[in-house]
C-alpha cells in the first residue's frame, strides 16, 4: 500500500459535501458516517450482518468479523458515553449514531433477520455489498459530492484516522484493527502534521467546540446538518420553530372555522326538519320551484 500525503485526504469541507451526497438515501449515509468514523477495511465492511450491531441507549457497537469466531468491537457512542473526548470524535460518532439508527428503521431485516447483510444491494435484494462495490459506491458518491479526489473505501479509512487529532493514538489503532507494535498506523496511515502532535501531548483547559444542535425542547446532541431532533421531532432551527408555530396557529384557525360551519349546518338541518312539519310548507316550496323556473 503506498504512503499518501495529508493533501490526499478529504478536508472537513469535502466531507460536507459528501454526506450532503449521500443524505438522501439511509443506506449510504450510514456508511459514509461509519467509514468515517472508524474506517473498517473493505473486506470487513462487506461481510457485516445486521447481527453484528448491537444497539444500546447510549451507544452502539459494531462486531467487525475478524475469524469465524472472533470479532473487533469497535463503539459508536454518544457524548456521555465516550472515553474518547475529542470534538471531531464525537461529532462523527453523533453523526454515525444518528443515521445507522435511521438506516436501521427502513432496513428490511432489522431487527427479526439477523443473517441479513448490514449493507445490501438494494436491486438484488438480501445480498451483501461485495468490497468492490461498496468502493464504487464511496466513488459514485464522490463524483456527486463534485470532489476532484477519487473517494473509496481506504480513502475513508485513511481520513477517518487522521481526522481526530487529539485522540490517544494507542486506542484509535486498537479500533481500526491494528496489533500492537504494528507499523502500518505510523508508515502510512499517520499523517499528522507536527503541530497537531501539540493536542495529543496536553491537556488543554479550553474545551473544544461541538459542532452540534441542542434540541431547546429534550436537551439532546443532534447532528449539525437536521432541522428537526432525532430523538423527539422538535424543531431545533428558530426559523423552523416560527414556521412550526405559524402553521400551528393556521390550523388551529382553519380547525375553528370548520367548527363553526358545522354548527351552523346542524343548525339549518334543524330548522329545515321543524319547517318540513309545518301544513303547505311542501306545496309552498313547489310554487317557489316553479316560478324560479
Amino acid at each position: 500500500m503506498s504512503p499518501i500525503t495529508i493533501h490526499d485526504l478529504l478536508t472537513d469541507e469535502e466531507i460536507v459535501k459528501l454526506r450532503e451526497a449521500a443524505k438522501d438515501d439511509p443506506r449510504d449515509l450510514a456508511m459514509v458516517d461509519f467509514h468515517l468514523l472508524w474506517g473498517p477495511r473493505p473486506s470487513e465492511s462487506s461481510k457485516l450482518k445486521v447481527k453484528d450491531v448491537e444497539i444500546n441507549d447510549e451507544y452502539i457497537v459494531v462486531n467487525i468479523p475478524q475469524t469465524k469466531t472472533i470479532y473487533r468491537p469497535v463503539p459508536i457512542p454518544l457524548a456521555n458515553e465516550s472515553v474518547i473526548k475529542d470534538a471531531t470524535f464525537l461529532d462523527s460518532a453523533l453523526n454515525a449514531y444518528t443515521s445507522l439508527m435511521q438506516y436501521l428503521n427502513v432496513h428490511p431485516g432489522y431487527p427479526d433477520d439477523s443473517d441479513y447483510p448490514l449493507w445490501y444491494d438494494e436491486k438484488k435484494g438480501r445480498k451483501h455489498l461485495d468490497k468492490y462495490s461498496l468502493s464504487r459506491v464511496f466513488k459514485r458518491l464522490g463524483k456527486e459530492a463534485g470532489l476532484k479526489k477519487n473517494v473509496s473505501t481506504y480513502m475513508l479509512r485513511r481520513t477517518a484516522f487522521n481526522r481526530f487529532k487529539g485522540v490517544d493514538r494507542e486506542k484509535l489503532c486498537a479500533g481500526f484493527g491494528w496489533k500492537p507494535g504494528s507499523r502500518m498506523p505510523t508508515t502510512v496511515y499517520n499523517k499528522l502534521r507536527p503541530q497537531d502532535y501539540l493536542e495529543t501531548l496536553i491537556n488543554s483547559k479550553s474545551k473544544q467546540k461541538r459542532d452540534v444542535l441542542i434540541c431547546p425542547q429534550c436537551g439532546k446532541e443532534n447532528p449539525k446538518d437536521k432541522n428537526f431532533c432525532v430523538w423527539c421531532s422538535h424543531a431545533l432551527k428558530e426559523s423552523l420553530m416560527a414556521d412550526t408555530v405559524k402553521r400551528f396557529h393556521a390550523d388551529q384557525t382553519a380547525q375553528q372555522e370548520l367548527e363553526e360551519l358545522r354548527e351552523k349546518m346542524d343548525k339549518m338541518e334543524e330548522l329545515l326538519s321543524k319547517m318540513v312539519k309545518v301544513p303547505g310548507f311542501e306545496k309552498m316550496m313547489e310554487k317557489a320551484v316553479d316560478h324560479s323556473e
